[in-house]
C-alpha cells in the first residue's frame, strides 16, 4: 500500500476513533418518572370533579387472615367526588385531589385497595426513590409496592382528622418495567376515599446500549497513537 493511502486510512481510522471517545456512554443524572397525585391527569392539573382518575383503581379486598390481602373484587375506576367531607385535608389545585371509589364520596366501605401503576423500563430500578404524604379515610393500613407491605411508611386517617402524614419515601423493592404502589385501607361506606401527593419519584435513566462502545480511556490511548503515525508516514512518503 502506498503512503499516501496508509495516510488516508490513518486519518479514516482516527476520525472513527474520535467519534468513539465523544459517543462513548456517560454516567446518566436522575431523572422523573411517570407516578401521579391522585387527582392529577398528565398535563400535570387538576381532574374535573365526577371525572375518572386515569391513574388510580379501586378493589374490594378481604383481610379475614390480615396480613394476607385477598382481593374479592376486579379493580374499578376512582373519582375526583363532586363533594367532600369537611374535616379531609385541603386539596390543591394541579398537585393532588382527593379520589373515591363514587363520585359522590361515599366510597363502598370495607377493605380497599388503591393502586397505581408506573413503568421503570429504561431506568435502573436500585436508584428508584418516591417521596410522598397521603391520608386516607377512614382508616390507613399499608402500603405496599409490588405486594410487599412498607413496615414503615404510614398514611393520616381517622387518627389525626383525616389530614396528611408524615413525609415518606421509598427506597426498594423496585423492579423493572411495570411496578404497582398500593394503599391498603377500610372504609364505612360514608365518606370513603384516599389522597395521595408524589413529592418526588426519580430514578437514574439507563437505557440499553446497542453494541459494544469501547472505554473512553482506551479510545484515547489509541487515538493519540494515530496522530503520531500521521507525521511519521508523512516524512516516509517524502523520503
Amino acid at each position: 500500500m502506498k503512503s499516501s493511502q496508509v495516510t488516508a486510512v490513518a486519518r479514516t481510522t482516527l476520525a472513527t476513533f474520535a467519534v468513539a471517545l465523544f459517543c462513548a456512554p456517560v454516567a446518566h443524572a436522575q431523572q422523573s418518572f411517570g407516578l401521579f397525585s391522585t387527582g392529577i391527569n398528565s398535563s400535570g392539573t387538576t381532574i374535573a370533579t365526577g371525572s375518572q382518575d386515569p391513574y388510580w383503581t379501586w378493589q374490594q379486598a378481604s383481610a379475614a387472615d390480615y396480613p394476607n390481602i385477598v382481593l374479592t373484587g376486579s379493580p374499578n375506576e376512582t373519582y375526583v367526588p363532586t363533594n367532600e367531607f369537611g374535616d379531609w385535608q385541603p386539596d390543591v389545585a394541579d398537585q393532588y385531589h382527593w379520589v373515591s371509589s363514587t363520585s359522590n364520596a361515599a366510597g363502598n366501605g370495607g377493605y380497599s385497595l388503591w393502586s397505581t401503576t408506573f413503568d421503570l423500563t429504561d431506568y435502573d430500578p436500585t436508584t428508584a426513590t418516591i417521596t410522598f404524604k397521603c391520608v386516607a379515610d377512614n382508616v390507613f393500613i399499608r402500603i405496599l409496592l409490588n405486594g410487599v407491605a412498607s413496615t414503615t411508611a404510614s398514611c393520616g386517617g381517622s387518627y389525626n382528622d383525616y389530614k396528611f402524614g408524615s413525609d415518606y419515601t421509598l427506597a426498594s423493592g423496585f423492579v423493572a418495567g411495570d411496578n404497582t404502589l398500593s394503599i391498603f385501607t377500610t372504609g364505612d361506606g360514608q365518606t370513603d376515599g384516599i389522597l395521595f401527593d408524589v413529592e418526588n419519584a426519580q430514578a437514574v435513566y439507563s437505557p440499553p446500549v446497542t453494541g459494544a462502545t469501547p472505554e473512553p480511556a482506551s479510545v484515547l490511548l489509541m487515538a493519540t497513537g494515530l496522530v503520531g503515525l500521521v507525521p511519521a508516514l508523512r516524512r516516509r512518503r517524502r523520503a
